[in-house]
């Protein structure tokens, strides 16, 4: 080959380059964008994990709270964090946080002795505190 062939070749390999270059880097942002995203919602499931069960041991400690308090106290201190964060995005994060409490007998309750442990150690040892009048045979 001559050296104008070479060159014309050269050129349109380089060409080649220059073209594909852009699109690579722009699959490779979203790449690294879809990892960064899916970090921050495990920081964000975490947080609300944490800041559920930080609820859950307030409202143990303190008969007045409601559900409601405890559910605020988690908005407003996830929201600090995650500024951006969807309100129902959230809110589902909760409730599903809460409800996994309950299904694994993690939620708190008083003892007839004062103390605060988990709904299955209280049935264990048969020491939760009645939430309901018992109705007894007579």
């Amino acid at each position: 080959m001559d050296d104008a062939t070479m060159e014309v070749i050269t050129n349109i390999v380089l060409a080649l380059i220059a073209v594909s270059i852009p699109p690579l880097i722009g699959v490779l942002v979203l790449w690294i964008k879809s990892k960064l995203n899916l970090v921050n919602q495990e920081k964000l499931h975490f947080a609300v994990q944490t800041a559920v069960r930080a609820a859950e041991l307030l409202k143990a400690q303190n008969p007045s709270w409601t559900g409601e308090n405890a559910k605020q106290y988690v908005q407003d201190a996830i929201i600090k964090q995650f500024p951006k964060v969807n309100p129902e995005i959230l809110d589902t994060l909760i409730e599903a946080c809460v409800q996994e409490l309950k299904v694994l007998g993690e939620e708190l309750v008083v003892t007839k002795a004062g103390s605060i442990v988990t709904t299955s150690d209280a049935l264990t040892f048969d020491m939760a505190m009645p939430t309901k009048a018992k109705a007894t045979k007579a």
